[in-house]
């Protein structure tokens, strides 16, 4: 009896040891699953017809690695600017931006692709510190920038940055005439402009350079190399206060010396890779400044009057290129000296190759007033002609040259941004 019962009792042992070791009870080993996943490069500029190979990695949980550029789903927001294949293969077709996103495993990342014609002169650098906001406008935030550009002085530049309720549907910049010393805000009607379309849903944003004698205009360096100043604070707005990148519109409205500043940016400084829609207006003047100042070409129609206008520089332009070059250059033009003709050209919108010309996701949408009989009208119209992609030139009955002060343009301008600033 005592035997059969040690018997049951070891062999009850050996059960209980024969099924620890079984593992019956323990832990199993579980296949690591996807973390994250990330792309290179993290953004990319390429020229419309070129090629580039991106990389989707994903990071799993037991620390591992692996390439997944040939089963992640890729997908391109704005394929206007660039497609993508199912490798991970990008293509540029227009300037523009667009998100390149690659998804597995319900996990998405993005990137950014800017997409850039030709080869445009450098942008410079902003400093930017918030500033206390003043003015007619109310300000959601507001913006004092130290802007450094090559071969010019340094500026001071302020920001007026107005957001609407809810979100924004895009953004929408406003620069003012002359090299824009004040807020656009400051024409009879530019309040009432600003404050509709961000009532409409845009974030609306003033600029202003405040403390030279002639704003962003004041050289030595002349207008193209002074225009790198609105132009980088434009690509820095797009980068620190648009914040939706390629995935809504940034749109540009400037009145006479700001058509200038969209002109500039769009056919030298590469911003059509970044401007949905654009409306310069009363302009852009400088567009061939040897015209202007050598005063050497006919009188002729503008696109809104019969009458005669001529393309010589009236005298506060002249002065106006003078303080760009801090040296009367225009005036001695103007009186018959040639010496810095081929400066003049060089130094225009319309400066001969190096202009770029073709904007296809960006629609230009020009506007004159039918009583602007200034230098200003066939120097515009000049430039908008020579555009080889969307473009549209209307005319404002009862408007003179500074448009922001007239009734019937004001409420052009703002039924023109409320419709037209979209992705194209």
């Amino acid at each position: 009896m005592l035997r059969n019962q040690l018997t049951r009792l070891v062999f009850g042992s050996v059960v209980v040891l024969l099924c620890t070791g079984c593992g019956g009870g323990g832990p199993k080993n579980m296949a690591p699953v996807l973390a994250s996943i990330s792309i290179t490069p993290n953004t990319k500029t390429i020229s419309p017809g070129s090629s580039h190979q991106f990389t989707a990695t994903g990071t799993f949980s037991d620390g591992s690695t692996q390439n997944l550029s040939s089963t992640a789903t890729w997908s391109s927001s704005h394929p206007h600017a660039a497609t993508i294949t199912a490798s991970g293969l990008v293509k540029g077709l227009g300037d523009g931006t667009t998100n390149i996103s690659a998804a597995s495993s319900g996990l998405t990342a993005s990137i950014m692709v800017i997409v850039q014609s030709g080869t445009p002169d450098p942008l410079g650098s902003v400093s930017a510190a918030s500033d206390t906001c003043s003015g007619v406008v109310s300000g959601t935030n507001c913006y004092s920038m130290t802007v450094s550009c090559p071969g010019v002085a340094s500026a001071h530049a302020l920001a007026k940055v107005t957001a609407p309720a809810g979100t924004p549907k895009g953004t929408v910049l406003f620069i003012g005439g002359g090299g824009a010393t004040g807020y656009y805000e400051g024409y009879t009607f530019g309040a009432s402009i600003v404050t509709s379309v961000v009532h409409a849903g845009y974030t609306g944003v003033q600029v202003s350079f405040p403390d030279l004698s002639l704003g962003w205009l004041t050289g030595p360096g002349g207008t193209r190399k002074l225009a790198c100043l609105p132009a980088t604070v434009a690509r820095w707005i797009f980068d620190n206060v648009h914040q939706s990148g390629a995935l809504a519109p940034l749109c540009v409205h400037g009145e006479s010396g700001g058509a200038s500043v969209i002109a500039y940016s769009l056919s030298h400084y590469g911003m059509a890779a970044f401007f949905s829609m654009v409306e310069p207006a009363g302009g852009p003047p400088f567009a061939r400044i040897d015209n202007g100042c050598l005063c050497n070409q006919p009188s002729v129609t503008g696109p809104c009057s019969a009458n005669l206008i001529p393309q010589c520089y009236e005298t506060d332009v002249q002065a106006f290129v003078d303080t760009t070059y801090n040296a009367p250059l225009c005036t001695q033009a103007a009186a018959g000296d040639i010496t810095n003709a081929a400066l003049f050209l060089h130094d225009s919108i319309l400066s001969g190759p190096d202009a770029q010309l073709s904007f296809p996701n960006t629609d230009v949408h020009q506007l004159f007033g039918d009583a602007d009989l200034t230098a200003a009208v066939p120097e515009g119209y000049q430039w908008s002609q020579a555009i080889t992609s969307k473009r549209a030139t209307e005319c404002v009955i009862g408007s003179g040259h500074s448009m922001p002060n007239f009734a019937s343009a004001a409420t052009k301008i703002v039924d023109d941004l409320v419709a037209g600033c979209h992705l194209q």
